[in-house]
């Protein structure tokens, strides 16, 4: 991933060189800014991707596919338990084999930037942070800076028309603000940019929310407090006219 890319695209990178951040060097749990979140951001898309799920996706009455890229297994196990739900599990990590033996569910190891599905062959696709990430190298995945343009365009792919993208995306800034990216830690969205992006791929966003949480490690390099707020998003598939 270039720093220079990324400025071109009109983002705020923070630091002052291309390394890396060396998260080693990070006090996550010793910070004096440590604040009691409102809740842990993987159960906040627990309780947002069952929410939307319900609302929009689960229907007892037809088959339901459903593609997850990257969310945890806990939420998997939720998602899956409703009879009508096919669920496929894809990240770019391989999981423990004592754990693939016991999933209910399809385990795909794969790039959500290159998802390996034919097109139009999901009614639903869940995600939990991947889209912030992706492309980043932080989880050994393929270096793209604009990963999560690519994984919007693939999640688009193989939705079928009216089909549903319900995801955490990450850190939310206010529109007013750039994206920013701490590099390698975090893309850190807007709304507004999010609403462009998912639109140039065919996704209309239908419902957004924030959810107060703290990553102790955006204190530590200088995001601002914003930073500590994490978006989860519902899309729809447009239908061609």
């Amino acid at each position: 991933m270039h720093i220079a890319e990324l400025r071109m695209r009109g983002w705020h990178v923070l630091g002052t060189d291309e390394r890396w951040v060396d998260e080693s060097r990070i006090p996550w749990a010793a910070s004096p800014h440590r604040r009691r979140p409102v809740m842990n951001h993987y159960t906040a898309a627990i309780f947002y991707t069952l929410s939307m799920f319900r609302r929009y996706v689960l229907d007892p009455y037809r088959a339901v596919r459903v593609l997850d890229i990257g969310s945890s297994l806990e939420q998997n196990l939720a998602v899956n338990a409703a009879d009508s739900v096919t669920l496929t599990m894809l990240d770019v990590r391989l999981l423990p084999q004592m754990a693939m033996a016991m999933l209910p569910f399809t385990f795909v190891q794969g790039s959500a930037m290159a998802l390996p599905f034919s097109d139009a062959s999901f009614d639903a696709v869940t995600s939990t942070c991947v889209l912030c990430h992706v492309g980043d190298g932080r989880y050994d995945d393929t270096l793209d800076a604009s990963g999560d343009i690519q994984m919007l365009r693939e999640i688009a792919r193989v939705l079928i028309p009216g089909g549903h993208l319900i995801a955490m995306v990450g850190p939310i800034l206010p529109d007013t603000d750039p994206p920013t990216v701490i590099y390698n830690i975090h893309r850190m969205y807007t709304f507004g940019w999010l609403r462009e992006q998912c639109a140039a791929v065919g996704l209309e966003i239908i419902d957004t929310v924030t959810y107060g949480v703290r990553e102790e490690a955006m204190a530590e390099v200088g995001a601002s407090a914003e930073a500590r707020y994490y978006g989860c998003i519902t899309a729809r598939r447009v239908v061609p006219n």
